[in-house]
């Protein structure tokens, strides 16, 4: 039932980042806790696990957790090219951004200029 469950690990994922872009943090935070037992009871994929850094960048970053923030974006993109990508793939264009945007919060913007070259 693995198939299942990564859909609906999919689905609840879709949902915490819904709920983050409108302001349900404390249903984000739901969200994300679903997604990291699912993952605990070895329910999905472990090599999905970079959704679940995404989301809680997401939601780190909307709550001013800069560090936090950074710490599971870089999770995600570290994640994603252990699991085969390139670092300038497409794909990873959004980590990217938050990660503009959680150095520029953090006032890195020279570290944060140099992901732009």
């Amino acid at each position: 039932m693995k198939v299942y469950d990564s859909v609906k690990c999919n689905v609840v994922f879709g949902s915490a980042i819904s709920n983050i872009q409108l302001g349900n943090l404390e249903e984000a935070e739901k969200n994300i806790q679903m997604m990291e037992d699912m993952f605990n009871q070895n329910l999905v994929d472990q090599t999905d696990i970079a959704t679940i850094y995404y989301a809680k960048a997401k939601l780190f970053n909307i709550q001013g957790k800069n560090y936090e923030a950074l710490r599971r974006i870089d999770d995600t993109i570290n994640a994603c090219i252990e699991n085969g990508m390139k670092p300038q793939d497409l794909f990873l264009t959004g980590s990217y951004f938050i990660k503009l945007d959680v150095l520029n919060n953090l006032k890195k913007h020279q570290e944060a200029l140099s992901l732009l070259e």
